[in-house]
């Protein structure tokens, strides 16, 4: 009875671990402590676009989700980085992966013919995690400008 009790047990881990998304990332991680959740849908993006310039040239992003958790502790932001690494990223190519001691960044982007349509950026630095998933119609020269104007419509 144990074996079988301990069998479904780790059937139940190894499966929610295998439908892991992006999106389920932000809801996992969005009532840590010190956690701050941001979702801009595409009706709030085309009013903030009427009325700043800087979303309106390059940059034909639809909708954003911004999470950021300051003053994480050294067990979340294992915890978040073990969770992103275990995400699935069917579709998604790494643009950008630098780990170093006490810093991670990584940027991912999923195609649709030859425009980008999402932008995922995990970023941890020292005790501060961002993740940001940037949706929209861009092109791969332009990533730098949705960056940009993404930050500051932060």
């Amino acid at each position: 009875m144990k074996r079988i009790i301990m069998l479904m047990a780790v059937m139940v881990a190894v499966l929610s671990m295998a439908g892991r998304t992006v999106d389920s990332l932000f809801e996992e991680f969005r009532t840590e402590k010190h956690a701050t959740y941001v979702s801009i849908p595409p009706t709030a993006m085309g009013l903030a676009k009427m009325f700043t310039k800087d979303l309106k040239d390059d940059a034909k992003i639809s909708s954003m989700k911004i999470l950021s958790i300051e003053k994480c502790s050294r067990g979340a932001k294992k915890k978040i980085l073990k969770a992103f690494k275990q995400c699935d990223f069917e579709g998604y190519e790494p643009i950008i992966s630098v780990e170093k001691k006490n810093e991670t960044t990584m940027v991912l982007a999923k195609s649709e013919d030859i425009y980008i349509s999402e932008l995922v950026l995990l970023s941890i630095e020292g005790k501060n995690v961002n993740i940001i998933k940037i949706c929209g119609q861009f092109s791969p020269e332009n990533i730098d400008s949705v960056v940009d104007s993404a930050s500051k419509s932060i």
